[in-house]
């Protein structure tokens, strides 16, 4: 999110958030600052121009475009029977699957569902609340909010 503030992609609302979180954060005030020096010296770094026969040479150096339409056509012509019958059985298998399955796996039990969220979030309990990754995930909990 820094780097795309950095880069004007990120609306003036976020921009306050995310600055208020790299004023109160060490770790994302320094790779701002990373970033901010790393811009400034690609800032420094003189433009260079092509030469004046780049395209001349580039193009030149495209293989003819004629001929590669032409053996398009005609390879996609000769496999367009292959592509009637591949998507023919494409839908009657897919049809097959989903009539086979159709009832037979029950919704999951709330319980499960519920389990399931509090092992997810416990993979997060080892995150120090000091750190980056546990602002940035606050950070994402408050833009879903």
């Amino acid at each position: 999110m820094i780097s795309a503030e950095l880069d004007g992609e990120v609306d003036e609302g976020r921009t306050a958030k995310l600055m208020t979180h790299v004023d109160a954060c060490a770790t994302c005030r320094q790779f701002r600052s990373d970033l901010l020096r790393n811009d400034l010296a690609l800032d420094r770094i003189p433009a260079s121009e092509p030469p004046s026969d780049f395209t001349a040479r580039v193009v030149a150096a495209l293989p003819d475009l004629e001929d590669s339409r032409d053996a398009a056509g005609v390879w996609f012509a000769a496999i367009r029977p292959a592509r009637a019958a591949a998507a023919a059985i494409g839908l009657a298998s897919g049809t097959l699957l989903a009539l086979a399955m159709n009832g037979s796996s029950a919704p999951p039990h709330p319980q499960s569902v519920e389990t399931e969220d509090a092992v997810f979030a416990q993979s997060f309990d080892a995150i120090p609340d000091d750190s980056a990754e546990a602002r940035y995930l606050a950070l994402l909990q408050e833009s879903e909010n």
